[in-house]
């Protein structure tokens, strides 16, 4: 079994505070995407982010503290870092205003020259 992340725990209390099931938040956040199954893969997805088995993906957090009308560090605290394994991906919030992020990634030429101009305006 998954260990509960702080991520999760938060996650259902701002649930419980609000009375929301796991059908609501899966309505809230993926209310555009239709399923065969009325939704039930959607509530299982958020079943597993409860039980710290699935870590949703950066794009999926900030729908979440959208919909849950919450800024994002109060579901995601600097202890959490957001790993996705296998994808190169590691983003670690430092505090309110920081995040430290490091890529391992293999993309094309152009892509990371511009990436890189991006990212020299904010190395320290």
């Amino acid at each position: 079994m998954a260990r509960k992340t702080e991520f999760a725990e938060r996650l259902q209390k701002i649930m419980t505070e609000r009375g929301l099931s796991q059908s609501d938040v899966a309505r809230m956040i993926w209310s555009d995407v239709r399923t065969k199954d009325g939704g039930a893969k959607n509530r299982q997805v958020i079943g597993k982010y409860l039980s710290g088995e699935v870590q949703p993906r950066m794009a999926t957090l900030r729908k979440l503290a959208s919909a849950l009308v919450v800024p994002l560090p109060a579901l995601v605290p600097e202890s959490d870092p957001l790993e996705r394994p296998g994808s190169g991906l590691l983003a670690e919030y430092l505090d309110k205003d920081c995040v430290r992020v490091e890529v391992n990634l293999v993309v094309p030429r152009a892509i990371a020259m511009q990436v890189v101009e991006l990212l020299s305006e904010y190395a320290t």
